[in-house]
């Protein structure tokens, strides 16, 4: 049966990434049934974001991103931290994986409520990557991660002081592979999670108790542009000897420099921007995104996963399915002329783009990310003010969302934890 379940996977990523000038005469993708579809998710690398209601513009932003299709080779897990994020990401094409709900804790909270369900996957034997919704694809990380020779496979980060102190760099849990298949990781994974009361302190912290040194050096972050390598020297432990991996800052980025070029084609192109931002509130991370031209979301956009302009849905849904086949059909081949304030390739359903915002091209086999549009140079005075009063209602719907959601967290019990079968593709 493995083959069958292969050629399946094979198949449903080449929708994803296949070129646009065969799409006329491709046919449908037929649809596995329930025991070869949970089959071929298994096989996959899990990825496992966390998400709640303040930050579903974030998350929408992060699966418009251009490189957001190569989501389709994971195995997509989200973990929901309110209840009222199910029925909004329902909107979008989307479920719930798991909800881990309790009050208090704040963003570092949320973030750290992931950890559980991260453990539970690796333990199982899986290969996990952690995402933060924030750390936008531009490229296809999958082939670097599955190249690197570690069991555990990090972005660079310099937070919590401890660890870039003693080391250099320290593990940014926003993105890092978890090898699930290694035993060693799966011998580790509990040890590096206790005590874990916030996930980027605590791993750190864990992994300098069980002994992590880089190879004879003190990693130079963020000026890395080649992957540094490391171990744990945990004497008499299984784990003793894992090898560690930090990756380029260069191509996975934390500390972005004014004007960086997000563009698929930029010379030492970055694949992953995950951006820091003081602030962890959802409106602020939408006006960080914004600012370094990393927002992907139109001024006026259609939830309805079958409309103008949707976002992308869960990969290997029936939604998701007709998405891609509607992306398909209607891009037209590039061509090097095109009118007056439009680039070639643009996809026909995209709505006219606002100032700052990144254009999204379909060229070739590839999602790319085409440039940005300079304020003024192809917009009119109209657009931008659209596009601001846009921004300042999604500031203000956000506030209002936060209000509501702590009046119902009042009337709700404290620590509700409630588990949700995982989802089929006939769900």
């Amino acid at each position: 049966a493995m083959p069958t379940l292969l050629s399946l996977l094979l198949a449903t990523v080449a929708v994803a990434t296949g070129p646009v000038a065969a799409a006329a005469s491709r046919p449908a993708l037929a649809l596995p049934t329930h025991g070869q579809a949970l089959a071929v998710a298994v096989t996959l690398p899990a990825i496992v974001l966390v998400l709640n209601t303040k930050y579903l513009q974030v998350f929408e932003n992060f699966i418009r991103a251009p490189g957001a299709v190569h989501m389709a080779q994971f195995d997509v897990h989200v973990v929901c931290t309110d209840h009222r994020i199910a029925g909004e990401l329902a909107n979008l094409g989307w479920r719930c994986s798991t909800m881990a709900i309790s009050r208090g804790g704040g963003a570092a909270g949320v973030y750290t409520k992931r950890i559980p369900y991260v453990v539970s996957l690796i333990r199982k034997g899986r290969d996990v990557l952690i995402c933060d919704i924030d750390a936008i694809w531009i490229k296809d990380p999958l082939p670097e991660l599955l190249a690197t020779q570690a069991g555990i496979i990090s972005s660079p980060g310099g937070s919590p002081p401890l660890a870039s102190a003693k080391l250099g760099v320290a593990f940014c849990m926003g993105f890092i592979f978890l090898r699930g298949s290694d035993p060693q990781v799966r011998d580790a994974i509990v040890p590096l999670t206790t005590p874990m009361n916030e996930d980027q302190t605590d791993f750190n912290k864990n992994m300098i108790r069980e002994g992590l040194a880089y190879d004879n050096v003190k990693v130079p972050y963020p000026h890395t542009t080649v992957t540094y390598y490391g171990k744990l020297n945990a004497k008499e432990e299984p784990y003793d000897g894992l090898r560690i991996a930090m990756l380029p800052h260069s191509r996975f980025q934390r500390l972005c420099a004014p004007n960086t070029d997000f563009s698929y084609n930029a010379t030492g192109g970055v694949t992953i921007a995950h951006c820091h931002n003081r602030g962890k509130q959802g409106y602020l991370k939408v006006k960080k995104l914004a600012s370094i031209k990393l927002w992907f979301v139109p001024a006026t956009a259609d939830l309805s996963g079958l409309g103008s302009y949707p976002p992308m849905p869960e990969p290997r849904t029936p939604k998701w399915t007709v998405w891609q086949e509607r992306r398909q059909q209607q891009a037209p081949a590039s061509s090097s002329t095109a009118a007056p304030g439009t680039v070639p390739g643009l996809h026909p359903l995209q709505p006219p783009l606002q100032p700052g915002a990144a254009l999204l091209n379909v060229t070739g086999d590839r999602y790319t990310s085409g440039g940005h549009m300079a304020t003024g140079a192809a917009t009119t005075g109209a657009q931008a003010a659209v596009s601001t009063a846009s921004q300042s209602k999604s500031i203000a719907r956000e506030k209002a969302n936060a209000r509501e959601k702590r009046a119902a967290s009042e009337q709700s019990p404290r620590g509700v934890a409630v588990q949700l079968p995982r989802r089929t593709l006939s769900d």
